[in-house]
């Protein structure tokens, strides 16, 4: 959502210790046993350990949506403006990867079926979960960042989270949501 991630981000980059400055994905949603919309909040490290930079990509897409005039809305939207499957970007992922596999076989491997193995629903955040292993990210902070994951499982139903963070606030989690992508 626009306006969340405009907020958000605005709030992240702002943050009074600048060990903490972050962007923030945030996922617009209604669950059955709340009235009305709530965000659902992803902080992510102003950088990754790789190199990765969410925050200039956020704010890069908020000024492409600003320019256009786009004040609120999905981020990820069709040509009317209303809320894309993810599935509508299978293509362009698929052509992509295929791209890459036929430039750099040492990333993708010839033998390697990209249709068949890469989807949008499943390639992104397994390739992060292995990264954080790999990079021996705490399993607790890796189920302390997926817990978006059981929210989009639940399906409008209100999602089953440990206790804790049922009642944790995301600016108090801060440090321990951080560590995954800062680790990527």
């Amino acid at each position: 959502d626009i306006v969340g991630m405009r907020k958000h981000h605005g709030l992240g980059m702002k943050h009074k210790d600048p060990a903490l400055r972050h962007t923030v994905v945030a996922l617009l949603g209604r669950f059955k046993t709340e009235s009305g919309e709530k965000y659902h909040l992803m902080p992510l490290a102003w950088q990754s350990r790789s190199g990765l930079q969410p925050s200039i990509w956020v704010e890069r897409m908020l000024t492409w949506y600003e320019k256009r005039k786009v004040p609120q809305g999905p981020v990820f939207r069709t040509s009317v403006g209303q809320r894309a499957k993810p599935v509508a970007y299978q293509p362009l992922l698929h052509q992509l990867l295929l791209d890459i596999q036929e430039d750099r076989p040492d990333l993708i491997p010839r033998g390697i079926d990209v249709v068949e193995e890469y989807a949008v629903g499943r390639s992104f955040r397994r390739g992060s979960n292995t990264q954080a292993i790999n990079q021996k990210v705490d399993e607790r902070d890796i189920d302390l960042n997926n817990r978006w994951r059981r929210f989009e499982a639940a399906r409008g139903r209100q999602p089953r989270l440990q206790m804790q963070q049922h009642y944790a606030d995301v600016m108090q989690m801060l440090p321990a949501l951080l560590r995954y992508s800062a680790a990527l």
